[in-house]
């Protein structure tokens, strides 16, 4: 896990938004679904409605 990795997480969720980078940027939607699953990120992303 890196830095960039944790930013990417939070950059999905600004516009264009999930389905965009889905359909767009598939390894980009790749790392963040990787990185949401991480449990000791999940009390910061769940404090910040990012899942």
């Amino acid at each position: 896990m890196t830095l960039i990795d944790a930013y990417i997480v939070v950059m999905r969720t600004w516009g264009p938004r999930h389905d965009w980078f889905a359909a767009n940027t598939p390894k980009i939607t790749a790392i963040a679904d990787a990185m949401c699953q991480r449990p000791e990120l999940h009390k910061v992303l769940k404090a910040n409605e990012i899942i």
